[in-house]
């Protein structure tokens, strides 16, 4: 079944024909800390547990994932014809694996432009930590900010994503694609959660 979602928000913005921006913003698909966190749920492990295996740091899509960034790139392009929804313009990223194999997958040929603002909230777990990247503002490769055991609070992972959605806004793309992670969806659409 496919779990990828497509979400459109109109915002006002500074576009000279509709005063609306696209933003595409979606989820990366399924990666490796997914399936091990749904397998060890499914055999009633602590999947908290199996998170901390090194194994998973800066975890790639599965195959799954990979064909759901695949459905991702046919669906938005038959919504775009249906809707008669501008060519995303710019396309923005988090820095870890699994978001850039999606973006990458799901709009081939587009430059992808690496955001910190869009990581994973960072609870500690090796999934959360990123090898060293090459960041939109940046001509070398960064290494990760985070330490590998720090905790990033709730608050603050919040307090990044509104700031990094304000910087969204005041691009002067009429339209963009993003690829973060669940919380970040969910925070900015639902901050008291």
């Amino acid at each position: 079944q496919f779990a990828c979602k497509i979400k459109i928000l109109g915002l006002v913005g500074s576009t000279a024909e509709s005063g609306e921006k696209i933003l595409v913003w979606v989820r990366h698909g399924h990666s490796a800390a997914n399936a091990v966190e749904e397998n060890t749920l499914a055999a009633g492990g602590n999947p908290r547990a199996a998170l901390a295996d090194v194994r998973l740091h800066d975890a790639q899509l599965t195959g799954l994932g990979q064909a759901q960034a695949e459905h991702l790139r046919r669906a938005w392009a038959r919504l775009r014809v249906q809707e008669e929804l501008p060519e995303v313009q710019k396309v923005v990223c988090s820095p870890l694996r699994r978001a850039l194999e999606t973006a990458r997958l799901a709009w081939p040929g587009a430059a992808v432009h690496i955001l910190e603002c869009l990581r994973e909230r960072h609870t500690g777990r090796p999934a959360e930590c990123r090898r060293p990247v090459r960041l939109a503002d940046s001509r070398e490769d960064e290494p990760d900010p985070m330490a590998a055991d720090q905790q990033e609070p709730a608050s603050r992972a919040l307090a990044r994503g509104q700031r990094c959605l304000a910087w969204l806004i005041s691009q002067p793309e009429d339209a963009m694609a993003i690829v973060s992670h669940d919380w970040m969806l969910r925070a900015l659409h639902d901050p008291t959660r």
